[in-house]
């Protein structure tokens, strides 16, 4: 519950916001890894619904600003819980 609950608050008061579902609470966790390019990679883990998980999804972007894989996941996730719904 404690993890959960720590993932959740990354979507609704963090650097998550941009995978928060309407109709469904998201857990996840964003960040960045450097490379030798000198151009971060962006990457997003979560899963959803948060406290009955149907989906989890990894994404990450090569090369590409900060936050670029969060919305892109949010996305994802929306259209694969209608898919199962």
């Amino acid at each position: 519950w404690l993890l959960t609950s720590a993932l959740e608050s990354v979507i609704t008061q963090g650097t998550g916001t941009s995978a928060a579902l309407s109709n469904q609470p998201v857990a996840g966790k964003t960040g960045t890894a450097e490379n030798a390019t000198g151009k971060d990679h962006s990457w997003f883990v979560g899963y959803a619904p948060a406290e009955d998980p149907k989906v989890s999804i990894a994404v990450v972007i090569e090369n590409s600003d900060y936050g670029k894989a969060t919305p892109i996941a949010g996305e994802v996730l929306e259209v694969a819980l209608e898919k199962l719904a």
